[in-house]
């Protein structure tokens, strides 16, 4: 859509170029209602052709924040089972976050007091490969998997309004931040 006004608008700038040259310097003929288009939404490059400049956010990392994910209701004794939710968000360096997956976690079961099994390290570990790219459907191989799951974040991104290609998200660095809930369930735990 924005291509097209951008279109249109370079249309009737030449219009009114082309029509100018004609008209005598008293002579002003009136031009055609202007698109909607704003200083933040285009930028002149050499040559005098429009090109897309949404603002450039720069990046800083990606992050995954992890929590307790347990539905209501579930009794505090259930120590058997572990249910962990995961967020990647990409940060910019104005310390804006973008989600750019919110469907990812992770359940475990085991013995009594399974918080006592698990370490943070582990927890970090697996947030990590949790949200990171899926392993490849029959037919593909990992490096087209992980390609289209990096293209696919930079789209994720670009719906919030940052631009970033995607082998730059790739190479952001990729910090873990722990919830305040699960330190408090491992440090319980290990008593």
């Amino acid at each position: 859509m924005l291509a097209q006004h951008l279109h249109q608008a370079t249309g009737r700038l030449k219009a009114l170029v082309h029509q100018r040259r004609r008209c005598s310097a008293r002579e002003v003929r009136p031009a055609t209602a202007p698109l909607p288009v704003t200083a933040s939404s285009i930028a002149w490059s050499r040559g005098s052709k429009v090109r897309d400049a949404a603002p450039v956010h720069e990046a800083k990392r990606l992050l995954t924040s992890i929590d307790v994910d347990e539905p209501a209701g579930t009794p505090c004794d259930a120590d058997r089972q572990m249910s962990v939710s995961a967020l990647l968000e990409l940060e910019l360096t104005s310390g804006r976050r973008v989600t750019l997956l919110d469907d990812r976690g992770w359940s475990s079961g085991g013995p009594s007091n399974i918080w006592a099994y698990t370490s943070l390290k582990d927890l970090v570990d697996t947030a990590r490969t949790v949200v990171g790219p899926d392993e490849p459907p029959d037919g593909v191989s990992y490096e087209d998997a992980e390609q289209g799951y990096w293209a696919q974040l930079a789209a994720n991104a670009r719906a919030h309004g940052v631009r970033i290609q995607a082998g730059d998200l790739a190479a952001l660095p990729h910090d873990v931040v722990i919830s305040q809930e699960i330190l408090v369930r491992v440090a319980r735990a290990a008593r």
